[in-house]
């Protein structure tokens, strides 16, 4: 009541408090970093091992069944689930509460260490359950043919968007990549009598890279550079064969042709895949909301 009385008698007093609180707070709601999605650390990871066209049950008992065995002997692992498939294997780790950063580089290091007693492992991903993810921004492109925007995602997109300061890596799913494919020719590899090693071994000493030294005596020291590697399938046709009856081209005993690579992507919109999927990622210090003004201000202007 007396306080009361107080506010009521000191009233000018009061009104200059009110407004010196209501500027400080709007000079900090404009100051504080807005995120979409504020990093949060859980006390846990995730492990997946890709072991090719292993079996399910040789997976379990070859390589989920060691690593669980493993990782549920480090403390602070109270909880281990996997699941196993056919040359794949997952594990969900649930940790003490509050230990996750000290536990987990104990899980990733112990998992490293038996990885060479692992047979038929490809590849072992782990990392801690988290919020922060490498890319926080997401876009499709589409519209043209695949060729055409793979190109463009290339050569236009990804230039201008890493040149931006918010912008730390931009990277894609759904690229058409291609690759050369050559079928050789049994019958002229006999009637020349050629080994389809010495063919490959042909291609891989011509398709080649290297430094023969500097000049030293020029400005800045320039490198002196051989290079005979492929650029183009013509390259390859017109490949010098050396043979007992002769030089021939190396289209003489094989078929060279460019294809597309299988998209393995997994990328599906509106039942099509033809499209390109954008992800973005920005730089330490820059908030999410900022980054993404930068991206679409800059893909206004392409």
């Amino acid at each position: 009541m007396k306080l009361l009385q107080l506010f009521l008698k000191r009233k000018i007093i009061v009104g200059l408090l009110f407004i010196f609180v209501v500027i400080v707070g709007s000079f900090a709601t404009i100051k504080l970093n807005k995120e979409m999605l504020p990093p949060i650390d859980f006390d846990g990871s995730f492990v997946e091992i890709m072991a090719g066209e292993m079996n399910a049950f040789e997976v379990e008992r070859l390589i989920t069944n060691p690593i669980e065995q493993r990782v549920a002997g480090i403390d602070g692992v109270e909880k281990v689930t996997s699941t196993t498939n056919i040359g794949r294997a997952s594990l969900q780790l649930t940790f003490e509460s509050g230990r996750g950063d000290d536990v987990y580089p104990e899980v990733e290091s112990a998992i490293n260490s038996l990885r060479p007693q692992l047979p038929g492992v490809e590849d072992i991903t782990t990392f801690e359950l988290s919020t922060n993810q490498p890319f926080e921004f997401y876009m499709d492109l589409s519209g043209g043919s695949m060729e055409e925007l793979t190109l463009f995602s290339k050569e236009v997109l990804k230039p201008r968007l890493e040149e931006l300061r918010e912008v730390r890596e931009v990277a894609f799913m759904g690229l058409e990549e291609k690759e050369v494919l050559i079928e050789l020719k049994r019958d002229k590899l006999l009637e020349y009598e050629l080994d389809p090693s010495q063919i490959l071994a042909m291609i891989q000493n011509e398709n080649a890279e290297s430094s023969l030294g500097e000049l030293i005596d020029e400005e800045n020291q320039p490198t002196l550079r051989w290079n005979t590697s492929f650029t183009t399938v013509e390259d390859l046709n017109n490949l010098r064969i050396p043979t007992t009856q002769g030089i021939e081209m190396l289209n003489t005993f094989a078929d060279i042709k460019l294809q597309p690579i299988e998209n393995t992507s997994s990328v599906w919109k509106e039942g099509s895949d033809q499209f390109i999927f954008i992800q973005v990622g920005s730089v330490a210090g820059v908030t999410e909301i900022d980054m993404v003004a930068a991206v679409r201000e800059e893909v206004s202007m392409i």
